[in-house]
């Protein structure tokens, strides 16, 4: 295999931001699994959240076992005729689980997941904004978003006919009456899974305010500061204390949502004020922690997945 120049940093923004969106860390999760009730992808997996149902699942899984060495083969092996018929069941199977998070450990799963993303929706999404004449970075990444996260002919399809084709407005002005129009759409939906997912395009109406078109780090997505080493994988995710200015964003979303979960009363509304900094404490000192309400590794080690994977 011939090696490949890297991809230009703004592809790399519009990935980091999908995997902000579905896991709250920039560089996403190889090993994450959620399994969101209401959500109808059933279990999702990895650094882009490929779901069970619509059987991207399946095909990271068979990717992964194709590649040379795969570490926790033997372990995936046995699911795969299941994954092929999208088995419900294994939403909730803890062996199944259990391999996928040893997985998750693996580079090879690593590259899997990218292959198959990129063959399933970044390619596609690159070619349908080619043809609308979204060339752009930012437009092409909301062009992509919508692909990763479902009904983009839809929402395309209602904004053209309430708005015309992007060669009539405008590429820029089509790209944000799209976002509007997806918002619209999300906070409304018969689904209330989807209504707290509208956060998504409040991100991208940011970065159209701020005319980021190029998507040139570094940028500031709903508190969330990327810059080009914060997209490398080795980067942490942050602490979070209540010291202003309170911290804002996805990460700050998932804690409090897992908060909620566990019967906190907050708001889960992504900003890390005092409220949240006490029911943290309050965690941390049933947990036997250190009762000081900053969220570091271990407290989020302590909440579980869940503290790590914002429902969006």
């Amino acid at each position: 295999m011939t090696d490949q120049a890297p991809p230009p940093v703004a592809d790399i923004v519009a990935r980091a931001l999908v995997h902000l969106f579905e896991t709250g860390r920039l560089v996403g999760d190889p090993g994450r699994i959620a399994v969101i009730p209401g959500d109808r992808g059933g279990l999702s997996y990895g650094r882009a959240q490929a779901t069970r149902a619509s059987g991207a699942l399946y095909r990271v899984v068979e990717r992964y076992l194709a590649e040379p060495g795969a570490r926790a083969a033997g372990l995936l092996r046995p699911f795969l005729d299941r994954l092929a018929t999208r088995d419900p069941d294994l939403d909730y199977d803890a062996a199944f689980h259990q391999a996928l998070r040893r997985a998750g450990t693996d580079p090879a799963m690593t590259r899997a997941q990218d292959r198959v993303v990129d063959a399933l929706y970044w390619a596609p999404a690159c070619a349908e904004a080619a043809q609308m004449g979204l060339d752009e970075p930012l437009s092409r990444a909301v062009v992509y978003d919508s692909h990763i996260h479902g009904s983009w002919a839809q929402c395309r399809d209602r904004t053209v006919d309430a708005y015309g084709p992007p060669e009539r407005l405008g590429p820029r002005a089509w790209t944000r009456v799209y976002v509007q129009m997806r918002r619209t759409w999300l906070a409304e939906h018969p689904n209330p899974v989807l209504h707290a997912t509208a956060r998504r395009m409040d991100a991208f109406a940011d970065l159209i305010d701020q005319a980021h078109w190029d998507l040139a780090p570094p940028l500031t997505v709903d508190g969330v500061i990327i810059t080009e080493a914060g997209m490398n994988p080795a980067a942490e995710p942050r602490r979070l204390d209540a010291r202003r200015p309170w911290p804002q964003g996805w990460d700050v979303l998932a804690v409090q949502q897992a908060l909620a979960g566990m019967g906190a009363e907050l708001e889960t509304d992504g900003i890390y004020g005092p409220v949240t900094a006490g029911a943290v404490r309050a965690f941390q000192a049933d947990a036997g922690l250190e009762p000081d309400g900053v969220v570091d590794e271990a407290t989020r080690w302590a909440m579980g997945p869940q503290a790590e994977k914002a429902i969006a």
